[in-house]
């Protein structure tokens, strides 16, 4: 059985992925945990009330304004002292 294989066949998910790592902090297994658990929760909410077509943008716009409050993500080390 062959299938077509393209060079966008896991491009959401790595996107997905990307979001998850940096929204719980580079280095920290605990803030990936909770950025996935925080990302599927959103992402399941945000298909209920916006529709799926819509979700992906709804954790963005989260994403994005995590990043301006907290730029190391939500459990990140900071750039330590100096």
């Amino acid at each position: 059985v062959q299938y077509p294989a393209f060079p966008t066949v896991g491009q959401y998910f790595v996107l997905t992925a990307f979001v998850i790592v940096v929204l719980g902090g580079l280095g920290s297994l605990p803030g990936a945990v909770v950025g996935s658990l925080f990302i599927g929760l959103i992402d399941s909410l945000a298909g209920f009330y916006v529709g799926p077509d819509m979700k992906e943008i709804v954790y963005f716009v989260i994403f994005l304004a995590v990043l301006v409050v907290r730029p190391t993500g939500l459990f990140g080390l900071g750039r330590g002292s100096e």
